[in-house]
This record gives structure tokens, C-alpha cells and sequence, in this order.
């Protein structure tokens, strides 16, 4: 019994295990202290600052401690843009992002990341593609995984 409980809580104080990248409202990750330093590398603005990402780094859990932090169009009535988190990859950078921007869907960027495919046990280089409806706050997001 005393080795089941000391493994119990050797797994629950791994904390929890990576999920796939999601997108979800702000929460605690959209804190300030989790942008990643130098801020001034790892944040970029569009649309004359309407729109603002950052690559965040939470520490934990290990295998997906990365993600975005988007600040983007519509306004509140107070004046503040809606927050977006991307949390959920084992890497992400953006060096090498890739921007564009189409009228009729928005604000589109391209950047690679890094994700663990639970299924495979191993980690994966993954193409992550944003578009972002700065009129309707329509945040779509893909992830295409693929292994070096």
C-alpha cells in the first residue's frame, strides 16, 4: 500500500499531462509574466497595433508550456481588444513568422511550432497557421504536425 501512495503522488506532482494546442479566452496564462523574454523579440503587432501577439511560456506542463497570447479586434465597450490564448506546444517561435492579409478573411500568419504526439510518444515539428477576422473576432487556427 505505502508504494502505491508514494507513486500516486509522484504522478499527480508531475502535473498534468500536455494537451493538444488549444485556443481558448485568457486565463491565467495571458498573464504578463509569462511573455517570453526578450519581449521585444517575441512580440508583434499589425494593423497599425490593432492587433498584437506574443509567445508565451508558462514552464509547465514541459511538453506544452507554449502558446500565443492574441490581443485582437473587436473593442469592448470600455475600448479593450479580446484576448485569445493558443496554449499547448512543446516549442514555438516567431522567427520566421509569415504575414498576410486578405480583405474578405482577415489577417493571416504562419509560424512553426512544436507539438507531442501523445499517440506516437515523441515530439513534432508542426506548421501553425492563424486567421484572424479583425471585423467578427473569428479566430480560426490549424496545426499540421510532421515529423523531421
Amino acid at each position: 500500500m505505502r508504494v502505491f501512495l508514494t507513486g500516486l503522488a509522484i504522478a499527480l506532482s508531475a502535473g498534468p499531462a500536455a494537451a493538444w494546442p488549444e485556443l481558448s479566452e485568457c486565463g491565467w496564462q495571458a498573464s504578463a509574466s509569462y511573455v517570453a523574454e526578450p519581449w521585444t523579440e517575441n512580440t508583434v503587432s499589425f494593423g497599425n497595433g490593432a492587433t498584437r501577439i506574443a509567445l508565451i511560456d508558462t514552464g509547465e506542463p514541459a511538453a506544452g508550456a507554449y502558446g500565443l497570447l492574441i490581443l485582437s479586434p473587436p473593442v469592448s465597450e470600455y475600448g479593450d481588444r479580446q484576448c485569445r490564448v493558443l496554449h499547448g506546444f512543446s516549442g514555438l517561435s516567431l522567427e520566421g513568422l509569415a504575414s498576410g492579409y486578405d480583405p474578405s478573411i482577415g489577417l493571416q500568419l504562419s509560424l512553426t511550432g512544436q507539438v507531442y504526439l501523445e499517440d506516437e510518444g515523441q515530439f513534432a515539428s508542426a506548421q501553425v497557421d492563424l486567421i484572424i477576422n479583425q471585423g467578427t473576432g473569428d479566430i480560426e487556427h490549424f496545426i499540421t504536425p510532421y515529423i523531421d
